[in-house]
């Protein structure tokens, strides 16, 4: 029922659960949220048939690091450059979006 196809607005976004950071807390480790982040991402690409990225501390290339990198162009460029741009393939899930978009998950530093 998602459609970003049909979505506008202000603030950057590549999928309707653009992005979901781990944030180390009491008796979590930074290594902890990373494992977190890379087990949640491969799930959600695997059964949940959505793109997802991993950024910040979690991120598998050093550009995917900077949430602006993954965010470059937004939902509609990557949208178009997702299936024939390596660069743009995502860590986990297929090469392609659906209405919904793909997520970012990772260890927010911030």
């Amino acid at each position: 029922m998602i459609n970003l196809d049909e979505h506008t607005g202000e603030h950057p976004r590549i999928g309707a659960a653009d992005v979901v950071p781990f944030v180390p807390i009491s008796g979590v480790s930074m290594a902890d949220c990373v494992e977190i982040a890379r087990r949640l991402g491969q799930r959600v690409g695997n059964e949940l048939g959505v793109p997802v990225y991993l950024y910040e501390e979690a991120a598998t290339r050093p550009e995917r690091k900077d949430l602006e990198n993954i965010r470059r162009g937004q939902y509609e460029a990557l949208k178009l450059e997702i299936t024939g741009n390596p660069e743009r393939a995502p860590d986990f899930g297929p090469a392609r979006l659906g209405t919904a978009g793909a997520t970012v998950i990772g260890r927010a530093t911030r």
